[in-house]
């Protein structure tokens, strides 16, 4: 996003391609900030940043909050040639898909509190982004979704919060502000962990009660179909 032109970062993404068409994804609170701010929004790419234009479709729930909080916008094959964008195919979407058991859950993207204006960008004008990978459990057995107005059906449920490492040190990740919009990922076998499947788009977090949700892929899917 781009403020009195410094450019802040405020939001991750991921970027599939499904219906033979490429379509950029992330939470529909971020553009949403973007429209109060009255900014353009930018992509990182290859350390330097590129006006996106176009229109975002988003999510909206009149008068209250959006519990689905999701937005895409396509994106062009000359653009996506262009700058060298790299794709998510559809054959790694958790859809149509199960896995008796899954070794690891990741939440990546780029946390706001790791990329300050002052150190994220040098001279203005090239990207030194710092990215985080979170590791933690799916709570397949949550049932309080009424409590966070959410769907079993439409959501993931997965903790977020402090961890114990392999050392037995307590580690406390970073604000996940700035994660929005990244992908929920699962790695069936953590010997394998390049085969990895894309489960949902990150969209909250419940500091207090170290939990986080995400909107799952095949909902989300489900939605670019009906809007485009």
């Amino acid at each position: 996003m781009g403020v009195n032109f410094n450019i802040l970062l405020i939001a991750s993404s991921v970027v599939i391609q499904v219906f033979s068409r490429t379509f950029l994804i992330t939470a529909s609170h971020v553009i949403n900030q973007i429209k109060i701010a009255v900014s353009p929004f930018y992509m990182a790419i290859d350390g330097s940043f590129v006006n996106l234009v176009g229109n975002f479709f988003h999510s909206i729930s009149q008068g209250k909050k959006d519990h689905f909080d999701i937005a895409f916008i396509e994106l062009s094959n000359e653009f996506v040639a262009k700058n060298n964008i790299n794709i998510l195919c559809e054959d790694r979407l958790m859809i149509n898909r199960y896995f008796n058991s899954v070794h690891l859950s990741l939440i990546h993207g780029y946390p706001c509190s790791k990329n300050k204006q002052g150190k994220a960008l040098k001279g203005g004008t090239t990207f030194n982004l710092f990215y985080f990978t979170y590791g933690g459990k799916v709570d397949k057995n949550f049932t309080n979704w009424d409590k966070y107005k959410k769907n079993n059906d439409v959501h993931i449920c997965m903790n977020y919060g402090q961890a114990i490492d392999i050392n037995g040190e307590i580690n406390n990740p970073p604000s996940p502000r700035g994660i929005s919009g990244g992908g929920l990922w699962y790695v069936p076998n953590s010997f394998f962990p390049d085969n990895l499947y894309l489960a949902g788009i990150f969209i909250e977090y419940y500091q207090n009660d170290r939990i986080s949700f995400s909107t799952k892929i095949d909902k989300v899917v489900e939605f670019i179909k009906t809007n485009i």
